[in-house]
């Protein structure tokens, strides 16, 4: 996950210097987000707190195999971690905003 001002960020950064010519890296906001963190943040977002029901993984893979959709929750369930730390290391670069804070600025600046 990353939010548009980091990305933006970055590929400025990219552009503007010789340590990111013929590289490719990974961007990311450096903050890990399970599914949960993340409809936090959306009903932060929406000024609402999200109703979460807790469930043991195993529970819920044992009634997505009744359903056969035992791929589609495991993909919900499961880890998936990016590493930017060659990007961080190489072009010695860092994200300015962390998702909590780039949520909280963007709703502090719409006007509804």
């Amino acid at each position: 996950l990353i939010s548009i001002d980091n990305l933006v960020d970055l590929i400025t950064y990219c552009i503007s210097g010789s340590a990111s010519a013929n590289e490719v890296f990974i961007a990311s906001d450096d903050e890990t987000l399970s599914t949960s963190d993340l409809c936090y943040l959306c009903g932060q977002f929406a000024g609402k707190r999200p109703r979460l029901i807790s469930m043991p993984p195993r529970l819920l893979m044992l009634i997505a195999c009744l359903f056969g959709k035992q791929k589609k929750v495991s993909t919900l369930v499961g880890g998936f971690e990016l590493d930017s730390s060659k990007t961080n290391d190489q072009l010695n670069w860092s994200p300015a905003y962390s998702p909590s804070k780039h949520v909280h600025d963007i709703k502090n600046n719409i006007s509804v």
